[in-house]
């Protein structure tokens, strides 16, 4: 996915979740998906502690160092446990005044943060994702294909992203 929407501006950073300090290094690999799922689960579990948790507190510093080093857009992708986790990190990160900071949670579980100024939010769910269909964000922007593993990869999931976020092409192209 990171590809296909760095085709229409975006600039792909790959230091994603489940979050370890090896994914927070620039030279970031994908993790297999039998270490990655029983991860995940255990830190959206640990997320829905709360925000004043150490746990809380390492996603801060991991999402406050992309904060910092974005000085006008940033598309944060979500999923799965990504989402509580974005949510524990939330109240103690501190975003700077020029930035507009996109959230899209696909098969997001949890319900939705109150955000900061400057961020806005949008919900995309698998048409066969129960998981976050019962534990999820109630309110759905789109549905898409797939279920709570596959939905990410489906072609529609890009373009519903594309769709629900100004392009930074676009953008660019408008204010010349």
């Amino acid at each position: 996915m990171l590809d296909d929407i760095a085709d229409d501006g975006w600039v792909p950073v790959r230091t994603g979740f489940p979050w370890t300090r090896a994914a927070a290094t620039p030279k970031y690999r994908a993790t297999p998906l039998a270490l990655a799922g029983p991860r995940n689960a255990a830190q959206g579990a640990l997320a829905l502690e709360g925000p004043h948790t150490w746990f809380a507190g390492e996603l801060a510093r991991h999402l406050q160092s992309l904060l910092d080093a974005t000085s006008e857009r940033l598309l944060l992708l979500s999923g799965s446990a990504g989402w509580p986790m974005l949510c524990a990190a939330l109240p103690t990160v501190g975003t700077p005044a020029t930035l507009r900071v996109d959230v899209v949670a696909i098969g997001g579980v949890g319900g939705s943060p109150a955000l900061p100024p400057g961020w806005s939010t949008h919900v995309i769910r698998g048409r066969r994702d129960l998981l976050s269909a019962l534990g999820g964000p109630r309110e759905v922007d789109r549905v898409v294909p797939g279920g709570h593993l596959d939905a990410a990869t489906h072609p529609a999931t890009v373009r519903a992203v594309l769709e629900l976020v100004e392009s930074p092409r676009l953008l660019r192209r408008a204010t010349r």
